[in-house]
């Protein structure tokens, strides 16, 4: 009723792209969020309802968009990452690549060095 009494009521259209999300009207909800996202280009809800319902339709890319800016906006935010991780997941799998998972560390003293450094 908000959207009709008001149809830029950008809040109300927030909602219901959650709404949508949850009921899994992926479409709808990815609509909602594009037009929230048209006003407010940095919307973090609308960023990650959008990018979780164009990952459930097959737009791995614009998912991934999606979750890329939201994780440049708001770093560390964990459901963005889990859903970020689960979109890669799946781009792996459509192109046949595994990810392999690292603790990014790697140990010095095992990495050859070709000539010892030079310390100035």
């Amino acid at each position: 009723e908000a959207l009709l009494a008001w149809p830029g009521n950008r809040a109300a259209r927030n909602n219901r792209a959650l709404v949508r999300l949850r009921s899994e009207n992926f479409k709808g909800c990815a609509d909602d969020a594009s037009e929230v996202l048209r006003g407010e280009p940095d919307n973090l809800k609308a960023l990650y309802r959008r990018g979780v319902a164009r990952r459930a339709l097959g737009d791995l890319g614009g998912s991934l968009d999606d979750l890329d800016k939201l994780l440049q906006l708001a770093p560390g935010d964990r459901a963005a990452t889990a859903e970020r991780d689960a979109t890669r997941r799946k781009v792996d799998e459509r192109n046949g690549t595994k990810r392999v998972k690292t603790k990014g560390v790697v140990a010095l003293d095992k990495v050859p060095l070709s000539a010892p450094p030079i310390l100035k």
